[in-house]
C-alpha cells in the first residue's frame, strides 16, 4: 500500500508540474501578443497623428510651417523615449513627413530638416528645380533619379544628360529625352534617344499628338506606324487618319473608328469596324454616348 500510495503522490507531482508550466507558457505567450499588439498600435498612433497633421496642412497650413515642424519633431522624440518605436522608424518617418510638408506647401525649404544627407538634397533639387542639389548625392542611382525628375520637372533635356547609363541600362536617359521631347513637342529631343524602335519613336507619336502632324506618322517603322494614327485621331478627329492604318485586323483600326464615333456622335463609321471581339459595339456605344452627353 505505501507503494502505491508513493506512486499516487510522484503523479499527483508531475501532473502539477506539468500545469504549472503549461500555466507559465500560456502567461509568456499571452504577454508577447501583448507586447506585439501595443508595439504595433503606438505605431499606428504615431502614424495616424503625423497624418493628421499633414492633413491640416494640406487644407490650411501654408504660411507658419515651422510650428508643425517642431510639434512633428517633439512627438517622435516623445515617443522613441517612451519606446513606442525606434530612433531609426522615428527618423525615416519624421524625414517621409517632411517631404510630404514640402510638396503640400510648396516651401522647399523644409526639406531641410530631413536628417539624411541623400534624401534631404533629393528634396531640395526635386521641390526647387534645381539640379545642383542632385550633385550633392553621393548613391548614384538616387543621383540619376534626382536628376531625372528635376529635368522632367523643368522640361530642361540637358539634365538628361547627367543620367548614369551603367546604373540605369540606358532606359532611364531615353525616358527622360522621351518625356520631354513629346511635352514640348520637339523632334529634335527625340533624336537623343539611343533606342531608335522603342522609346525613339514612341517620342515622335508624343510630339505628333502634340503638334497633330500627322506627316510624322507616315515616317515611323510598321510596329509603330498604324500607332500613330491610331493615337493622332484622339486630338485630330479625321477619319482619313483610319484609313491610313495598314493592319485592319487590330484594336489600333477598330480604335481608330470607335474614337471618331465617340467624338462626332457618327455611328456610320462603326461600318468600317471588322469583326474583333466586341469592337463593332464599342462603336456604336460610343457614338451613343456622344449623344447623349458623354464623350470619349
Amino acid at each position: 500500500m505505501d507503494e502505491i500510495s508513493d506512486f499516487d503522490s510522484n503523479v499527483l507531482v508531475r501532473r502539477h508540474k506539468s500545469k504549472g508550466w503549461i500555466i507559465l507558457s500560456v502567461v509568456v505567450i499571452i504577454s508577447v501578443l501583448i507586447g506585439m499588439f501595443y508595439f504595433a498600435f503606438s505605431k499606428t498612433v504615431f502614424d495616424n497623428a503625423l497624418d493628421s497633421r499633414s492633413n491640416t496642412i494640406d487644407s490650411s497650413y501654408k504660411e507658419d510651417y515651422a510650428i508643425e515642424l517642431a510639434e512633428c519633431e517633439d512627438y517622435a522624440e516623445k515617443a522613441v523615449e517612451q519606446g513606442e518605436i525606434s530612433e531609426e522608424y522615428a527618423v525615416w518617418v519624421t524625414d517621409t513627413r517632411y517631404s510630404e510638408l514640402a510638396e503640400s506647401t510648396g516651401e522647399a525649404g523644409i526639406c531641410n530638416e530631413i536628417s539624411n544627407g541623400n534624401s534631404r538634397n533629393y528634396c531640395l533639387a526635386y521641390f526647387s528645380f534645381d539640379a545642383s542639389y542632385c550633385e550633392n548625392i553621393n548613391e548614384e542611382n538616387f543621383k540619376s533619379s534626382c536628376y531625372f525628375e528635376v529635368a522632367i520637372r523643368s522640361n530642361n533635356s540637358e539634365l538628361c544628360e547627367n543620367i548614369i547609363e551603367e546604373r540605369s541600362s540606358g532606359e532611364e536617359k531615353d525616358r527622360c529625352y522621351m518625356d520631354i521631347g513629346g511635352k514640348m513637342g520637339d523632334l529634335s529631343i527625340c533624336d537623343m534617344i539611343s533606342d531608335e524602335t522603342t522609346f525613339r519613336e514612341s517620342c515622335y507619336i508624343d510630339v505628333a499628338v502634340k503638334n497633330k502632324d500627322r506627316t510624322i506618322c507616315a515616317s515611323l517603322s510598321e510596329r509603330k506606324h498604324d500607332a500613330c494614327y491610331a493615337d493622332l485621331v484622339r486630338v485630330l478627329p479625321d477619319i482619313t487618319l483610319c484609313e491610313e492604318i495598314v493592319s485592319k485586323t487590330t484594336s489600333n483600326f477598330n480604335n481608330c473608328y470607335r474614337w471618331i464615333a465617340g467624338q462626332t456622335g457618327d455611328a456610320s463609321v462603326c461600318e468600317f469596324v471588322t469583326s474583333f471581339g466586341n469592337d463593332k459595339e464599342n462603336c456604336l456605344r460610343a457614338a451613343e454616348n456622344f449623344k447623349n452627353g458623354i464623350f470619349e
